[in-house]
């Protein structure tokens, strides 16, 4: 991701290596205790880098009833002085709702504080009210959209930031989903942050025509993978979160005048698997999940995929087990897919 790539003309039959992250958005839905939540969340990183997860990737909404992490790269911060491998990704930071050299400061020095880990994901933001609250009421559009991801990496490459990332470029990563979005990705040679397979051929097609490498076409994103030994004792408790941040989300965006995202339930959910992207859901051990993305992601430019490492309503011993069969057994599964 940020480091040396394996170069490849086309993706080969076995696929990219893929590696295994942690993901977090720090919701709190009872609204207490939140110095003690953070905490939590940051031992959390430090546990799964020790049992080798490759990267965390910390997400932003404004205003959620539940406390949504809204400063992803303030938190980066913190995360980047209690951890001295794992890379600190942002899934992803709302560019359009920022001004660009103040939003490429920010990274630069989360980029410096972790000695080049910061991997800078970067979305749209699709609420109305999200743009209403941080004053910017216009809504993107494809074009707006570029144009903001342009300016900070404009802002990145420019002597007008000082100090400079350690990275030079900064890795950027475009969080879109919609087919223009995906196009315009591959046309500008970025990396594309998702793991919903549907998006891979239209990237790597106009990642090629631009007379872009396929080489570096590369892709990354969440996935709701739940781990345990015992799969079905646990599955009713990670049911009812999922359904919970499902329903969050909708709710959100009917409040916000936005399109709400589809409904789905937990059977649904699980029956649809891998295959139905976010609104899909894996409860299983880490040989039957691996097995499942091996068959999911084979042959493909997916080289990273990421879940939930706190849920709501789901116990701290069971996410803490959660997490070290993510990042130790099932990611050595998957490292040679």
């Amino acid at each position: 991701m940020g480091g040396a790539r394996t170069a490849r003309s086309t993706p080969p039959a076995s696929g990219p290596a893929m590696r295994a992250g942690l993901y977090l958005d720090l919701r709190n839905p009872g609204g207490t205790g939140w110095p003690a939540l953070y905490e939590r969340a940051l031992r959390t990183i430090e546990e799964g880098e020790r049992h080798g997860a490759r990267s965390v990737w910390l997400t932003e909404h404004h205003g959620f009833a539940d406390g949504y992490l809204p400063q992803p790269l303030t938190f980066a911060a913190a995360v980047a002085a209690r951890t001295s491998s794992i890379r600190i990704g942002t899934a992803a930071t709302l560019v359009t709702l920022r001004d660009a050299v103040h939003l490429a400061e920010e990274a630069t020095v989360v980029d410096l504080l972790s000695g080049g880990r910061l991997d800078l994901g970067l979305g749209a933001g699709y609420l109305p009210d999200e743009r209403e609250l941080l004053g910017r009421p216009e809504a993107p559009t494809v074009r707006t959209f570029f144009e903001a991801i342009t300016a900070v990496t404009a802002a990145l490459g420019s002597a007008a930031i000082t100090p400079q990332p350690v990275q030079s470029p900064l890795p950027i990563w475009v969080a879109c989903g919609g087919p223009l979005g995906v196009r315009a990705t591959g046309r500008r040679g970025l990396r594309l942050l998702s793991a919903d397979r549907d998006r891979e051929a239209a990237y790597l097609r106009a990642f090629r025509a631009a007379g872009h490498d396929a080489a570096a076409a590369e892709m990354a994103g969440p996935v709701n993978i739940f781990l345990s030994e015992e799969p079905g004792r646990v599955a009713p408790i990670v049911e009812r979160s999922y359904e919970y941040l499902w329903q969050t989300y909708r709710d959100r965006a009917r409040r916000a005048g936005a399109r709400a995202p589809v409904p789905v339930g937990a059977p649904e959910a699980r029956a649809g698997g891998l295959g139905r992207g976010m609104s899909g859901l894996v409860i299983a051990t880490p040989d039957e999940a691996a097995r499942l993305v091996r068959e999911h992601y084979a042959g493909g430019l997916v080289t990273e995929i990421f879940t939930w490492s706190l849920l709501p309503f789901v116990p701290p011993d069971l996410m803490a087990a959660h997490v070290e069969l993510w990042c130790s057994a099932f990611g050595r599964l998957i490292a040679d897919i």
